[in-house]
């Protein structure tokens, strides 16, 4: 009798003080609002669409009351639409699903920070910006507080606090990033006595957000983004569960979690990423009309043929790529400088060889950089050279020279200017874009203002849909411009 008392006592215990959460998330959206091929390993999958995606949402909430939904950020830039209404199209369809939470990313950013506060003022969803400041007022929400089957909940909402490093200056004017995990820090330890559960919402990539789950051992969730990095499985630090669900809307992570509001921890978890394929999914029909409805005002020039790649584009981030060769070609025989270079961050997406539309060169440089042409001596390009190795992850890509060099010592064993050795007196002319111009410091080792930028007014994606025209069918190669010693 005793014995079984006792197991009553432990039942009633774990009905009482054990509570479930469930979350839905996604991240770095890039305004892919309509579905697309996929390739993984050798095959070819339709994924994606934001009616598809919001269908299991709607599945979800059909079957958990209480489901939270958050999305942790880049939801603009990637797609016409965004580029052309300058991110109003998300905020739309955002606007429409009604996530729980959005914190900010730093594509929010890339049409500036005034047009991103025209946009908030139309959200009808929480957007946490806890350590993003505009004019001395927080963007969003520093926070949210919610009870969910009485389990007491805080979200917080950051992004990385060198923002300055992923957009263009002015885009930021007026914006102060405060340190995330001293702000983080700071809102655990002064509302953990009256909350159960903290979520993070993280723009700062899947390696940040495992430091700070060390650094900060309250923090129970994050939900990242930033990093594009596919977490099948979620990666616990102490008792913290970080979850990513890649990006463009291919996944949504589901995550449940047995609370136990006593201790304040949680006793075990379940998660899966869930596949957003169209063909297996009933889709939102509202938003599914929406989606429709924004891409006609566009579609009938952006699905305009206007070429044909006869070599399928393919990009590197460490490494020469043909498609970086033929945007610096581009721009080198446009403006006829001695060199031009690309940062390969800013090549967004491969290409399979086939008809080129409109929308294709939208998406593969969906930033609104303009071609400039900076005037340097041949003392400033050799530095140029030698500072490649500081952006080995974002090399960059170069038309009219070529050199090897080794990333790891930076030893430069060789380089040409269109054949020739530089010359320290010599001046010289690059063609490049104004991301990489504006962030001279980080791409090319010079401080900005000690540059002679000279401005074409031209953008980037202009001139190679111009190109395009003209070629009909165009051809790439790497060919050995930039060759990398490992030892």
């Amino acid at each position: 009798m005793k014995k079984f008392g006792l197991v009553f006592l432990l039942l009633i215990y774990a009905f009482v003080y054990s509570q479930s959460l469930h979350i839905a998330h996604w991240n770095d959206f890039h305004s892919a609002n309509i579905p697309y091929i996929m390739s993984y390993n050798g095959c070819k999958k339709l994924v994606g669409g934001y009616a598809y995606l919001a269908g299991i949402v709607d599945s979800l909430r059909g079957i958990y009351h209480d489901l939270i939904v958050l999305d942790a950020g880049d939801e603009f830039l990637g797609s016409p639409i965004s580029s052309i209404i300058k991110g109003y199209s998300q905020f739309i369809i955002l606007n429409m699903l009604l996530p729980t939470a959005f914190c900010i990313g730093n594509h929010e950013f890339d049409y500036g920070v005034s047009n991103l506060v025209e946009n908030i003022k139309k959200a009808k969803f929480d957007i946490i910006t806890s350590n993003i400041k505009y004019k001395g007022k927080y963007l969003g929400l520093p926070l949210k507080r919610m009870v969910i089957d009485g389990v007491k909940v805080c979200i917080i909402g950051i992004i990385y606090d060198n923002l300055e490093s992923s957009t263009l200056p002015e885009n930021i004017r007026g914006v102060e990033i405060l340190n995330p995990t001293k702000v983080v820090k700071s809102i655990v330890d002064s509302l953990k006595e009256d909350v159960d559960i903290f979520i993070l919402l993280s723009h700062w990539g899947v390696d940040n957000d495992k430091n700070i789950a060390n650094e900060i051992g309250d923090l129970d969730i994050i939900i990242g983004g930033h990093s594009h990095t596919v977490l099948n499985t979620p990666i616990t630090i102490g008792n913290t569960i970080i979850c990513q669900a890649g990006s463009k809307g291919s996944f949504v992570g589901f995550l449940e979690a047995d609370v136990d509001t006593i201790k304040n921890v949680i006793k075990k978890f379940t998660y899966e990423l869930i596949d957003v394929y169209p063909e297996e999914i009933k889709p939102n029909e509202l938003v599914k009309n929406i989606v429709d409805s924004l891409e006609n005002t566009v579609s009938q020039e952006m699905n305009k043929v206007i070429g044909i790649l006869k070599t399928p584009w393919e990009r590197r981030f460490n490494g020469e790529s043909n498609i970086g060769n033929w945007i610096t070609d581009v721009m080198r025989k446009k403006f006829k400088t001695d060199i031009a270079l690309q940062n390969s961050g800013g090549i967004r997406k491969n290409m399979p060889a086939g008809e080129i539309r409109v929308r294709d060169i939208w998406e593969i440089v969906p930033f609104e950089n303009e071609v400039v042409i900076i005037k340097v001596t041949g003392k400033q390009l050799l530095n140029i050279f030698m500072h490649y190795p500081e952006n080995k992850m974002d090399l960059l890509q170069i038309s009219g020279a070529k050199l090897k060099i080794n990333m790891n010592t930076g030893r430069l064993y060789y380089v040409r200017v269109n054949g020739k050795k530089i010359r320290r007196k010599r001046n010289y002319t690059i063609a490049t874009n104004s991301y990489v111009a504006s962030h001279a410091e980080r791409f090319l080792g010079i401080m900005a203002e000690d540059l002679h930028v000279i401005r074409t007014g031209v953008l980037l994606r202009d001139l190679l849909i111009e190109e395009i025209k003209k070629e009909k069918e165009v051809y790439s190669y790497v060919n050995g411009r930039i060759i990398i010693v490992e030892r």
